[in-house]
């Protein structure tokens, strides 16, 4: 009899609290892109100005309602910055292959959900500026606002994809 109200118990805790989602985010998806130019600027004793390589990073956030997170601020690699979120009208989102392989990473939300982008602008470092352990250098920190709270939200991992080249 005990072992039943336990298991009763446990699933009724499980279903109540183990399946909701934090801020109204179903998953997010979370990327690197490398993009090289073709032509790199030099100055005028024929040193590159810039290694010609960028490192971008993509965010995908899928919600189960128009109401997300006001997010003003993310922390990627030690480096701060503003953020904008801009909703996704199309299906789906084909956002290439992944670096080492040949799988092709396509985002589509689930029926009735919504997928955003949150747009990164990197700003200049302050003295008030979050900054990860070693060991969560590949995590990324969102703040915002949720329901008039500050939030903080944070990002396992960033898959990367393959490397884009310029012409």
């Amino acid at each position: 009899m005990n072992t039943r109200i336990f298991l009763f118990t446990y699933l009724l805790f499980f279903t109540l609290f183990g399946c909701s989602q934090k801020y109204g985010i179903i998953k997010t998806h979370s990327y690197t892109k490398k993009m090289t130019a073709g032509n790199i600027p030099v100055d005028e004793n024929n040193k590159p100005l810039s290694s010609g390589v960028q490192k971008i990073h993509l965010l995908y956030i899928e919600t189960n309602a128009e109401e997300t997170p006001a997010w003003d601020t993310a922390w990627i690699e030690g480096k701060t910055y503003t953020t904008q979120l801009l909703k996704i009208a199309q299906d789906q989102i084909n956002l290439g292959k992944v670096r080492d392989g040949e799988k092709v990473i396509i985002i589509q939300p689930a029926p009735g959900n919504i997928l955003w982008q949150l747009m990164f602008t990197p700003v200049q470092q302050t003295q008030n500026s979050y900054a990860l352990s070693t060991k969560d250098q590949n995590d990324m920190l969102l703040r915002g606002v949720w329901k008039n709270k500050r939030v903080i939200y944070k990002i396992k991992g960033q898959t990367e994809l393959a490397t884009v080249y310029g012409e």
